[in-house]
């Protein structure tokens, strides 16, 4: 489906989540056999600045995950982008230069954003690898270890869990 139709008002949603500092997602898709307009769809919400899509279908967030999720680079780029810029706010600079290319606190401020949001998938993959290490421990201890055992078992993955945990409820 063409969303031309839909850009103005994409835009509108945009600035006011924008403007009031809110996450915004872009629609479900429907056509769930057209794994290319799909992934399409998120590229192009990615590059308006969607911060992610709602997703219907498992098949979906894989994709998802590629369009929204920063890269490598990007990550590397964004963290140049915030030293460069609190290296010259701290030597009385409003305003940098890195690579050629003018940097003021709008880049470092979306530099931020990328960051937080690489530490925030770093924080769900780690609760994600404790809660799958957690739950075989407990099938494999099921009948034969009491909870406490368990835990004294895995003391240093559960306080993984924890920090992991801590980190994503804040």
């Amino acid at each position: 489906h063409d969303r031309t139709p839909f850009m103005t008002s994409f835009g509108l949603c945009l600035l006011a989540a924008r403007a009031h500092g809110c996450a915004i997602l872009d629609g479900v898709h429907l056509n769930l056999p057209d794994d290319a307009e799909f992934a399409a769809h998120c590229t192009q919400a990615a590059q308006m600045g969607f911060d992610g899509k709602t997703l219907i279908h498992p098949k979906q967030v894989s994709p998802a995950n590629d369009a929204f999720g920063p890269s490598a680079d990007d990550i590397a780029h964004a963290r140049r982008i915030v030293e460069a810029y609190e290296a010259g706010i701290a030597a009385g600079q409003g305003v940098v230069t890195l690579d050629g290319q003018l940097i003021e606190n709008l880049h470092a401020e979306g530099a931020r954003r990328t960051i937080q949001l690489a530490d925030a998938i770093a924080a769900l993959s780690e609760f994600r690898a404790a809660h799958r290490l957690i739950s075989a421990l407990q099938k494999r201890a099921m009948d034969r270890w009491s909870v406490d055992e368990v835990i004294a078992y895995n003391h240093e993955e559960l306080a993984d869990y924890r920090v992991a945990r801590e980190h994503l409820l804040k």
